[in-house]
């Protein structure tokens, strides 16, 4: 055996373990969003009851309950996050952002929820333009 025969014989080992690797990267950040989609269902299951709780009037923040203020904490704390991680390749694909989005969006306009934003959340610190993007949607509200 030639020390040519040795070399492409190295280099079809390289390549080998180079598409394997890569396989195997994408399984892993296969695995990564099907986790990170079982922790999203798993927080807004929890907060669930206390939000479909919240008044569906206008409200003010002072008249919220502790429990409902901690939820709508708690929810806008998760929206941040799921707007950071869209921004992650791999993690979040455009079919899942959308339902997430519009589902914050409903949820964003809610009188409740925008009362405790404009009350004790706005001035929070968040993701690069999360702040921006709750407030584009509250205008929405305001606006139709």
């Amino acid at each position: 055996m030639s020390l040519n025969d040795v070399a492409q014989i190295g280099s079809v080992a390289a390549a080998g373990f180079g598409v394997f690797a890569w396989f195997q990267y994408r399984l892993f950040r296969h695995q990564i969003a099907l986790q990170l989609m079982g922790h999203v269902h798993d927080r807004y299951s929890s907060l669930y009851k206390e939000l479909a709780s919240l008044p569906a009037g206008e409200v003010k923040y002072a008249e919220l309950t502790m429990e409902q203020r901690n939820a709508i904490s708690a929810y806008i704390n998760l929206c941040s996050e799921q707007f950071y991680w869209r921004g992650r390749p791999g993690l979040v694909d455009n079919a899942v952002w959308q339902v997430w989005n519009t589902a914050i969006g409903e949820k964003l306009r809610e009188p409740a929820i925008r009362a405790a934003w404009e009350a004790n959340h706005q001035h929070d610190v968040y993701y690069d333009g999360f702040c921006e993007y709750v407030r584009n949607h509250i205008q929405a509200r305001t606006v139709a």
